[in-house]
């Protein structure tokens, strides 16, 4: 039920704000001095019931005439903010050692030793396993290379000779009473293949907490 009932004789528009209205405080008059009452009017009431109304919608009250605490609610309501104008269970972060005055901090594992991740989706979510301030470890097998993987080469042999008679007897065939140094290579060997090392290291999946940004209205 509105707020809008009177005994009787209500109208069904507002009424007009006085053209003249008398401005000042009100009086009883003084009818041997030739003072009349003050004359509230129709309009005076229809301020003040309406500011009274106003007060219980802007609350997000349903006016009812038969609810006579309405305005106390209205007025808790509304007032339900700290100093600063931040309704109460406002989340926010703060860069520093204790949580001001009228706060009160949150010491779960959801708000401990986590990135923030900005989303833009559903914020206050966490997720991650490993330690946001955890060194990347990371180590590489020995591999020892194989005949096919490494580059092809040959090894070159210097073998001297001296006084060789041309026969089979010395290390190399030469003429009677000469000597020298004689160059003997190898076989090439390798086949220059590519290879690889085994990694192994720790999976990096840093602690997170869901953040979001927002600007106040």
């Amino acid at each position: 039920m509105d707020l809008r009932n009177h005994e009787a004789g209500a109208a069904g528009t507002a009424p007009a704000v006085p053209a003249n209205p008398s401005h000042g405080f009100p009086t009883e008059g003084s009818p041997q001095n030739g003072i009349p009452a003050t004359k509230p009017g129709a309009y005076w009431f229809h301020q003040i019931s309406e500011e009274l109304r106003n007060l219980i919608l802007a609350a997000g009250i349903t006016p009812d005439s038969d609810d006579l605490g309405q305005l106390s609610e209205a007025i808790s309501e509304l007032t339900s903010v700290d100093e600063g104008g931040i309704p109460e269970g406002t989340r926010m972060l703060f860069i520093q050692s204790v949580a001001p005055i009228g706060w009160t901090r949150d010491y779960s594992d959801a708000a401990n030793n986590r990135m923030l991740r900005v989303v833009n989706v559903a914020g206050g979510g966490v997720g991650g396993s490993s330690s946001p301030i955890a060194a990347h470890m990371h180590s590489t097998s020995s591999h020892t290379l194989t005949l096919s993987q490494i580059p092809s080469h040959s090894h070159t042999t210097y073998v001297s000779y001296d006084r060789g008679p041309g026969t089979l007897g010395n290390a190399v065939y030469g003429d009677e009473n000469h000597y020298g140094t004689a160059a003997l290579n190898s076989n090439s060997k390798g086949g220059g293949a590519s290879h690889n090392h085994g990694n192994s290291g720790l999976a990096f999946v840093p602690r997170y907490l869901d953040s979001l940004i927002a600007e106040k209205n």
